[in-house]
């Protein structure tokens, strides 16, 4: 079953208004279950290398939040931001201050030399670019990192 965008800020709206579910437990528990099921699907991260690719909205804050929850299982997380700190939203700021709290590797577009070696030691993929608003195709950083997530031949998830 798949939801028009209309349909998933219906959804959105109701969890919030009629269930009291406010957005940061929203993307909380969006990232924790992204998180388990890419412990599942790969048999377990401890030691193992997971990429998170995130844009810097909503989506992307959930992104952050699996990365903070595989870090913690063991796994060696590596975030790379398709976006300048400045233009990050409100949670999304806010959760990539968290991993760097904890010492997890959060890249910007500035460093781009060690995209490819991070791309070639992950064990999976966690795509957190765009999320159900986008109306547009990609293009610039987000499409770069696109390609090079299907290029890498590697188990990816898309939040």
């Amino acid at each position: 079953m798949s939801l028009t965008t209309d349909e998933m800020r219906a959804v959105d709206e109701k969890a919030e208004k009629h269930f009291g579910i406010e957005l940061p437990q929203l993307l909380e528990n969006a990232g924790r279950n992204a998180a388990f099921f890419a412990r599942e699907a790969i048999g377990g991260v401890k030691k193992k290398n997971i990429l998170v690719l995130c844009g810097k909205g909503n989506k992307a804050a959930s992104g952050l939040v699996a990365a903070r929850f595989l870090h913690n299982w063991g796994a060696k997380a590596t975030v790379i931001m398709a976006e300048h700190p400045d233009g990050l939203k409100k949670w999304t700021k806010w959760h990539t201050g968290t991993l760097k709290s904890m010492y997890v590797d959060v890249l910007y577009p500035t460093n781009q030399f060690a995209f490819g070696d991070v791309f070639r030691k992950c064990d999976m993929i966690i795509d957190a670019l765009v999320g159900y608003g986008i109306n547009r195709p990609t293009t610039g950083f987000y499409e770069s990192l696109i390609r090079m997530a299907n290029e890498s031949g590697k188990k990816t998830l898309s939040i």
